[in-house]
């Protein structure tokens, strides 16, 4: 077996090497170290393989993001930080035209990462989580990101009209403002068909908690009860939506493909007239399969 994976051309032992990394998003140093140390061979074409260089962290130790991007000077990276300080500096190091990934979890907003942002050309996922208590505001952060499959925003205040020209794959929205009209929020899917995953927690209506719902309420079928098509849609998560945006949106959904349904206070379960409805057949069809 030993003899068969080093009879293996270099860039099969690559690809299999970035798989066993989990891909760009999945990149640790740690790991890739420990393939490195296998044999002489596999360090030899891992050091001299840049792409397998890709990601730089603002935990990491200073030196590790140094042999990243010495060893990667011009290929695509993926940049993980919690600190304005050290995602301010380390842009004009790593040059954010060469970024395809940008996740940032800190405390507030600040006005260079709009910047930083515009100056990605390639930008592929970008996930922005704020503390709840700083909320960040932006008209132009996802602007010209027409490259842009993975979009994570977190307390953040976002133009609902900037969605609509992104085609994404995955959307996970948790806590933003303004809360958005029914409309809004299908004009953005209905721009993203290829969406596979959709996760939306904490949407208030006109700045309230949440619309209050009783189990004996009955929440009658939408006046446009038109479907949205979402065929390959994997994921589907709600937890604290306002009914008047859950409901309707239930209501309309096309899911053949959901694997993954998980509802949370967002009160679309009990209809009064649900033959026109999807979800209960989608609910059915998870359980069958569950089995």
């Amino acid at each position: 077996m030993e003899g068969s994976v080093n009879k293996l051309p270099p860039e099969l032992l690559v690809a299999i090497f970035h798989t066993s990394l989990g891909g760009i998003s999945g990149w640790t140093p740690q790991k890739l170290h420990k393939l490195a140390k296998v044999c002489t061979r596999w360090r030899d074409i891992i050091l001299g393989t840049p792409q397998l260089w890709c990601t730089i962290q603002s935990w990491q130790y200073p030196h590790q993001n140094e042999r990243v991007i010495k060893r990667n000077p011009l290929g695509p990276l993926m940049v993980r930080s919690d600190s304005q300080v050290w995602l301010e500096q380390i842009a004009p190091q790593s040059n954010p035209s060469r970024w395809i990934g940008l996740k940032y979890d800190g405390q507030q907003y600040f006005p260079s990462l709009e910047r930083i942002i515009q100056s990605t050309n390639d930008l592929q996922h970008l996930a922005i989580a704020l503390d709840s208590v700083n909320r960040g505001s932006s008209d132009g952060v996802a602007t010209n990101l027409t490259k842009l499959h993975t979009l994570h925003l977190r307390c953040f205040n976002i133009p609902w009209d900037t969605l609509n020209s992104l085609r994404l794959e995955s959307l996970w929205l948790e806590n933003v403002s303004p809360c958005p009209t029914v409309d809004q929020l299908l004009s953005v899917l209905r721009s993203s068909p290829c969406l596979r995953r959709l996760i939306l927690r904490g949407f208030y209506a006109w700045g309230e908690f949440f619309s209050m719902w009783s189990p004996q309420e009955v929440l009658y079928e939408p006046q446009d009860s038109s479907p949205i098509n979402l065929p390959h849609l994997e994921i589907l998560i709600m937890g604290s939506v306002a009914s008047l945006i859950s409901h309707p949106l239930l209501w309309r959904l096309r899911v053949p493909s959901c694997k993954i349904l998980h509802l949370d206070n967002c009160h679309s379960t009990h209809f009064a007239t649900a033959s026109s409805s999807e979800l209960p057949k989608t609910i059915g069809r998870i359980l069958v399969a569950a089995k």
